[in-house]
């Protein structure tokens, strides 16, 4: 650089060095929306001149901002003829006299002044920074550039809507110290870059830019001139992540002199963000999508058929299966282009576990398999194993006791889709209990027996064969009809899928035995005999009632008298198959034998002549002759009358 001394005679106690300490805050989206474009210019005279001429930093297009930086001195300052420079399409910030040594000749002065334009690419590749009055014995100035703020999105430097900046610039602060201060400023965007110009009337060097948001500041430029009038100007910047106080922004001067110094805040275009939300959702289902850029956005789906997304919200919604990319999208405004983020969403049909069938009431112990209109490949599973079980794979049910149970099937959902579900209930019922039989089994020919069972109530009974054996349904009461087999069946009704279960027992019915009807002679005498026979069946035995009235022969029936009186007579048959024995009876009376005794008597008469023939025997016998013409015998005394000579027989009988 030039380097212009002054005379030392110029120089007096009351000369200080002043610099211009300017701080530039700009927001920064997450990938650093604003930067600097190109490298920061400077110039330099160090004679008096009508104006200065700043190239324009290389890259600049239209919508960039520019920050100018311009510190003059005079050092004949009598008439105090110092300034804001100005130039074509550039708007003044902030410009004062920041140091005067008085007004008188060889007295002098310094003043610097800020300025901004934004770019429109009509501008040309150099800025001629008019110097009032042609005053200036030296001037110095820098330009720096930067992307990506808006141009008309914020504010003016008088504060008024409609320019770059984020808070209204407000003014220079003026410093005499080793340290130039940029009083703290607080933004209302997030993610703030500070820069720092500054003007010093001496040839004095910057280091340790700082402030508390940013925390430290990043050298842009630090531009002295030596010339007899000396001066710099510097800056620095960094991005301030977060919205609010940026704190007293610092630099350190190579020596004290004066200085001023102030922050600006560029506030930045929009910026779409990096999107996040869950990319994997069921069809029907939702994810809300959001966006760590700016708000304000809108929402879109390039297929709407897949994904439909609220332009508001960023609620996405599930239409059908396939992937479909939500664009969020800052609309272009206020110099910045549309800015916008993607991201995909992948939609999968929800899995179905459809509708359950197959029989609901099953008996324990026994199975019925449930199956599903849905998807294959799910699970099923049961509420109460104790009730019934289900195969995971195959979903056959097995019922293990009385109760109900709820069996499910599970479709396992994939791709953001819950899991499906579908239910039936099974009712398990106890087998029925026909239990074991129990009952006399052999009957005979209309006689009865009950058969019971151990097992459950209620059951109706019935017989293979009704003409040999009947029985009461509900009683048990079994009846022989004829001779045979019959098989009585004990039935319980299965309910709830239970089958029917059923007990056996068996019945022979035997036909009667048949005593008949005993005939023969019913009287006989004591010792007499008399054969009872009989018109039922044979192979009875006979038997009588008083054996020492009658006996009888068991096999053959002949009955002996043995004293007078009467006695029965019994023919039994002997029963069999449950049937009783069969009797018949006949009565026998037997009487005494009659007793003729002993006759005695004169047993010779003459003719004509009478004698009387008595008997010790019974009373009440007759008498008779065997010659009625030899003698004849009263029938009833036992007179006997000769008639002839001869010899004749009486007899005494007793009937």
């Amino acid at each position: 650089m030039d380097t212009l001394r002054l005379p030392s005679s110029s120089l007096t106690t009351s000369v200080k060095t002043i610099i211009l300490l300017l701080g530039l805050v700009l927001v920064q989206d997450v990938s650093a929306q604003i930067a600097q474009r190109g490298a920061a210019t400077t110039a330099n005279i160090g004679s008096a001149a009508a104006a200065m001429t700043i190239n324009k930093p290389t890259g600049v297009v239209a919508g960039d901002v520019m920050i100018a930086s311009v510190l003059q001195n005079e050092t004949d300052n009598d008439n105090g003829g110092l300034s804001n420079v100005t130039a074509t399409g550039w708007t003044l910030v902030d410009g004062r006299l920041i140091q005067s040594d008085g007004t008188g000749n060889n007295q002098n002065a310094w003043h610097g002044t800020v300025l901004y334009r934004v770019a429109d690419g009509t501008e040309g590749s150099s800025f001629a920074f008019a110097l009032p009055n042609s005053r200036a014995d030296m001037a110095i100035g820098s330009i720096v550039a930067f992307s990506g703020a808006t141009s008309t999105g914020g504010l003016t430097a008088d504060g008024t809507a409609g320019g770059p900046f984020d808070i209204d610039p407000g003014t220079l602060s003026l410093n005499n110290a080793g340290t130039a201060t940029a009083p703290a400023v607080t933004t209302t965007s997030a993610n703030a870059a500070v820069i720092m110009l500054s003007m010093v009337n001496n040839d004095r060097t910057y280091s340790g830019w700082a402030a508390t948001n940013p925390s430290s500041l990043n050298e842009l430029y630090d531009n002295i001139t030596t010339n007899a009038d000396d001066g710099s100007v510097g800056a620095a910047w960094a991005v301030a992540p977060t919205a609010g106080s940026t704190g007293n922004g610092t630099v350190t001067l190579s020596a004290s002199d004066r200085n001023a110094a102030m922050f600006l805040v560029l506030k930045p275009c929009a910026v779409a963000g990096t999107l996040s939300g869950t990319q994997a959702i069921c069809s029907t289902g939702t994810t809300t999508f959001t966006t760590n850029g700016n708000s304000g956005g809108a929402w879109t789906s390039n297929s709407t058929g897949i994904a439909t997304v609220n332009s508001i919200t960023g609620v996405v919604t599930g239409v059908s299966s396939g992937t479909a990319t939500i664009t969020y999208t800052i609309a272009a405004s206020g110099g910045c282009a549309a800015s916008t983020a993607t991201r995909t969403v992948t939609v999968t049909t929800p899995p179905n576990a459809g509708t359950l069938g197959g029989s609901q009431n099953i008996c324990a112990a026994g199975t019925t398999s449930f199956f599903t209109s849905g998807l294959a490949g799910g699970v099923w599973s049961s509420s109460d194993a104790a009730v019934a079980t289900v195969n995971a794979s195959s979903g056959l049910v097995t019922g293990v006791a009385a109760g109900a149970a709820t069996i499910t099937y599970t479709v396992t959902g994939t791709g953001g889709c819950a899991n499906a579900t579908a239910t039936r209930t099974v009712t398990v019922t106890a087998a029925a209990n026909a239990g074991t039989l129990s009952g006399t089994q052999n009957i005979c020919v209309a006689a009865t027996t009950t058969f019971t069972t151990n097992g459950n109530s209620g059951g109706a009974w019935t017989s293979n064969s009704t003409g040999i054996a009947t029985v009461n349904s509900s009683t048990g009461v079994v009846t022989g009809v004829s001779s045979g087999t019959a098989t009585i069946t004990y039935t319980i009704t299965g309910t709830g899928g239970c089958a029917n279960a059923t007990a056996t027992r068996t019945v022979t019915v035997t036909a009667p035995p048949n005593a008949g009807t005993v005939g023969g002679t019913q009287n006989i005498c004591a010792t007499g005999t008399t054969s009872f026979f009989t018109s039922g069946f044979a192979g009875g035995a006979w038997s009588t009632s008083n054996a020492t009235v009658a006996t009888v022969n068991a096999s053959t029936g002949v009955v002996t008298g043995v004293a007078a009186g009467t006695a029965t007579i019994t023919y039994t048959v002997t029963g069999t198959g449950g049937c009783a024995n069969a009797t018949a009876t006949r009565t026998v009376t037997v009487t005494a034998a009659p007793n003729a005794g002993t006759l005695s008597g004169t047993q010779d008469v003459c003719v004509a002549g009478t004698t009387t023939f008595t008997s010790n025997g019974n009373t009440g016998g007759a008498w008779s002759t065997s010659n009625a013409a030899v003698a004849t015998v009263n029938s009833s005394t036992g007179v006997i009358t000769g008639v002839a000579a001869g010899t004749a027989t009486i007899t005494y009988t007793v009937v």
